[in-house]
């Protein structure tokens, strides 16, 4: 949706002529939208919108919601902040609070004027959710060397880890993995090492042979050579990198995954190849790299393109870059109507939990929240939708409606 017609739809709202279909679809731009283009919509109507809204509305109402902006205004760190809805506007101006909470609550996402469904957790959710999880504190990651040995890097001290041929594997006092070219001479024959991150561990940072940085999702590996040689750097990948990578024209570097291939010269892109995922899906942010699968067909992005990849190549313009750089940058950010089964599974790799299903949720959230949070944190934002309930039992989490 673009700005245009959100103030269109504003104007129908205060009209009352929105119909259901169109109050979803503004429900959904408000979720997902960036500030900016919520602000100048905002700008441009507000007054009106808010004359209608605060002129008609139950002064108990107007009172609840000062009393929700006071109160979000205590809440910790753990506390939904990072959402696009508290990102709106200042929460001490009331009137645009109001009719950002009164917009939502039309589309079921927030039920500020029900007594019954406060932010507040209930006795009854403090129950289901007494087996908390906690994010990720530390890397659990491990580097498979030349050998077969695995070694796990918070069992070792800061410094050289292992030498590999003509090459220093070093771990930084910041938890980095840096592979250092001895510069005695050059290695000619491939050898490979493969750095895994399972699942509930933290975001991983490892730079190449060749200065190339990785940067590895949790439920991730990627598997390299100690040293590059010959004339193209390859590697192989499972689950999510971020690459930021060295610019080399006589070696293209390469990242295989299945039949399906990216192709670059220097660039920074991210890779979503997780075997649980519809499609893998490699989004560009700057430079340019090509695209293959097996059967021939290629495509070339550009910056903020995306391909998604199957059995053949879709490519997809105008990519929301925050929603794909979310786990790098230490949020989950869900974009417009993202499905709850897509959400779980990025919270089933992060927080290390299985999740249950109890019945066929077909149901679409947006918003965003810190990594850092406890998990039942993330979960309790989505069932202040009253969609959707969550049980929290070691490392199992139910979903039901």
């Amino acid at each position: 949706m673009n700005q245009e017609k959100a103030i269109a739809y504003l104007e129908k709202f205060v009209n009352k002529t929105l119909s259901a279909a169109e109050e979803a679809e503004l429900h959904n731009w408000i979720l997902s939208a960036d500030r900016r283009s919520i602000e100048a919509v905002m700008e441009e109507y507000e007054t009106t919108v808010m004359n209608a809204v605060t002129g008609e509305a139950d002064p108990l109402l107007l009172q609840q919601i000062k009393e929700r902006i006071a109160q979000k205004e205590r809440e910790e760190d753990g506390s939904f902040e990072d959402t696009k809805v508290r990102r709106l506007f200042p929460w001490k101006r009331v009137a645009a609070a109001a009719v950002i909470l009164l917009l939502l609550s039309v589309g079921g996402y927030f039920y500020f004027n029900n007594s019954e469904k406060q932010i507040a957790k209930t006795e009854t959710q403090q129950q289901r959710f007494k087996n908390d999880v906690t994010a990720p504190g530390r890397a659990n990651a491990t580097v498979t060397l030349i050998d077969g040995k695995t070694v796990a890097l918070d069992s070792f001290a800061n410094g050289t880890l292992a030498t590999q041929g003509n090459v220093r594997v070093i771990k930084t006092a910041d938890g980095k993995i840096i592979y250092q070219p001895s510069s005695n001479g050059s290695q000619t024959t491939l050898q490979y090492n493969t750095l895994s991150n399972p699942k509930g561990s933290k975001v991983i940072d490892m730079t190449l042979g060749d200065g190339s940085r990785v940067w590895l999702n949790a439920g991730s590996s990627v598997t390299y050579p100690v040293a590059f040689s010959g004339n193209e750097r390859k590697v192989k990948i499972t689950g999510e990198a971020y690459f930021e990578v060295a610019h080399n024209a006589a070696m293209p570097f390469k990242i295989q995954k299945g039949e399906a291939e990216v192709t670059v010269l220097g660039t920074h892109f991210n890779i979503n190849a997780y075997d649980d995922e519809d499609a893998i899906r490699v989004t560009l942010l700057e430079g340019s790299v090509k695209t293959s699968i097996g059967n021939g067909q290629s495509a070339t992005l550009i910056p903020g393109q995306q391909a998604q990849i199957t059995s053949d190549i879709k490519v997809v313009n105008n990519i929301d870059i925050e929603q794909v750089m979310g786990w790098k940058n230490g949020k989950f950010v869900f974009g417009e109507s993202m499905g709850l089964t897509e959400i779980m599974r990025q919270v089933s790799r992060w927080y290390d939990v299985d999740i249950e299903y109890n019945t066929n949720i077909n149901q679409s959230f947006g918003g965003s929240i810190s990594r850092e949070v406890n998990v039942s944190k993330v979960l309790e934002k989505f069932e202040l939708t009253g969609r959707v309930h969550f049980v929290i039992e070691g490392r199992k989490v139910t979903v039901s409606n």
